[in-house]
């Protein structure tokens, strides 16, 4: 897939604690309740790759030092 952004997310999960996780996506959007990490060639289906609270998540970009 073209035009992947890699993610480094931080979340709380009851009864676990603290999780940490990496994702390689198309994009990020933000909803009212949730961060979500969408897959899909441009111009094709998208699809969630994963998905997560607000409220417990922190997310950083993870850049390569070459994206604009």
């Amino acid at each position: 897939m073209e035009n992947q952004r890699k993610f480094s997310i931080e979340f709380y999960m009851p009864g676990h604690g603290c999780q940490e996780n990496t994702i390689e996506c198309r994009e990020c959007t933000i909803s009212e309740n949730a961060y979500t990490f969408w897959g899909g060639d441009f111009g094709q289906t998208n699809y969630i790759v994963a998905s997560y609270p607000i409220r417990t998540t922190i997310i950083r970009e993870i850049t390569d030092g070459k994206s604009k």
